[in-house]
């Protein structure tokens, strides 16, 4: 997993979620919400926090039913080589 996936999935997270996050790891929360998402990328990247992203590519499934067949799954990591956890078959 590269630095910018990390900084993408969290400037998804809201300033609250980043400051608490920020603040359990014991990295300084910056000035805004950029200075903070830059504090926890660089603080992940570095290794003093474990980053896994896990995604999920899913058919329409049918109406009025949450069951969608899963076509292919991947967990993104950056304390362990990426893994596919579902193929495409």
């Amino acid at each position: 997993m590269n630095s910018s996936q990390v900084t993408d999935a969290l400037n998804t997270m809201t300033r609250s979620q980043l400051r608490a996050v920020a603040t359990r790891l014991n990295v300084p929360r910056g000035r805004n919400r950029q200075d903070t998402v830059e504090n926890l990328t660089n603080a992940i990247v570095n290794g003093n926090g474990r980053f896994t992203l896990q995604f999920t590519i899913r058919e329409n499934g049918i109406s009025d039913d949450s069951y969608a067949r899963t076509i292919f799954a991947k967990k993104l990591r950056t304390h362990k080589p990426d893994k596919v956890l579902y193929t495409v078959k």
